[in-house]
Order: C-alpha cells, then structure tokens, then sequence
C-alpha cells in the first residue's frame, strides 16, 4: 500500500506535464502563442522571440510592431531538436 502511495504523486506531476506540453504543442503547431511557457530573450516587437516551457523551448516570429499581431513561425524544440514547426 506505501509503494502505491509514492507512486501517486509522480503520475499527478507526469499527467499535470503531459496537458501543458500538448497543449502548447498544439498551440505552436496552429501557429498561436504558447501558454506555459516564459520569455527568455524577446524583440520590442510585442512578442517575438526564444520561449521556455518545463523541458522545452519554443520560438516565435510575430508579425510586427502592430498591437494583436499574428505569429509568423513557430518553431518548438526538445533536447535540442526540433519537434514542431509551423509557418504561414
């Protein structure tokens, strides 16, 4: 019963990181802004720059000077290699 105890905890932390991940990973792959992540290093342009989220980065390329711009590319890495990428 101790054993199943400890596990609990792990799988919550896991579950709890898998939704963040995918949903910014659908975020990036539909070309909008991610949700859990924290700006690193960013432009004066109201967004664009390098992102990073609990064990993965994400980098954007927004539109421009313009407030509400659009997201041009996104690009969103793990480990150092690139697992989505979308661009218009």
């Amino acid at each position: 019963m101790k054993k199943r105890k400890m596990w609990i905890p792990l799988i919550v932390l896991l579950v709890l990181w898998l939704g963040m991940f995918a949903t910014d990973y659908r975020m990036s792959t539909t070309l909008r802004k991610p949700v859990f992540v924290v700006p690193v290093e960013t432009a004066d342009d109201g967004g664009s720059g390098t992102y990073q989220g609990l064990g993965y980065s994400v980098t954007l390329e927004l539109d421009g000077n313009v407030p509400n711009s659009q997201v041009i590319s996104v690009t969103m890495e793990m480990f150092g290699k690139v697992i989505g990428a979308s661009i218009t």
